[in-house]
């Protein structure tokens, strides 16, 4: 199961309180009792249970960004091969064949079929496209940092 977003401070008090004080009542009521006992903090308290709850949250950020950026890459990739596969093998298929857009259902189904024993190939020329273009972004970032 997936891990969480960490609660902001006020709701990792909220939920402490709700533990600690053993709150009962409605939910409107106990949310008026929290916020009256959040409002008796000192704001220096409040600013320690934020700093912390930030840096959950940032150390969240981070490893669910990795975790979703490694599960999408290949999809993305796979994509985009296909993709990239499918607008020159179209253009071939028009050109030669002289079809007309009606046909292109059919044609998509055909270049479906005839993509798949080259799926893996085409997977890692995009991987090598994207590597390059990343290269190439970063150079022009470093250029830009240097000409300012």
């Amino acid at each position: 199961m997936e891990e969480k977003r960490p609660p902001t401070a006020y709701f990792a008090f909220a939920s402490e309180m709700r533990k600690t004080q053993k709150i009962t009542g409605s939910i409107p009521q106990q949310a008026k009792l929290i916020g009256q006992l959040w409002s008796q903090l000192s704001d220096e308290e409040k600013q320690d249970r934020q700093k912390t709850q930030n840096q959950l949250i940032l150390n969240w950020k981070e490893t669910h960004v990795k975790k979703v950026e490694i599960v999408q890459k290949p999809l993305e990739n796979e994509k985009l091969a296909f993709q990239i596969f499918c607008n020159t093998a179209r253009k071939r298929y028009f050109k030669e064949k002289n079809l007309h857009l009606k046909y292109s259902v059919e044609i998509s189904r055909e270049l479906k079929r005839q993509f798949e024993p080259l799926k893996d190939n085409f997977i890692q020329a995009s991987f090598k496209i994207a590597e390059i273009a990343e290269l190439k972004s970063n150079q022009i970032k470093d250029y830009n940092c240097w000409v300012q």
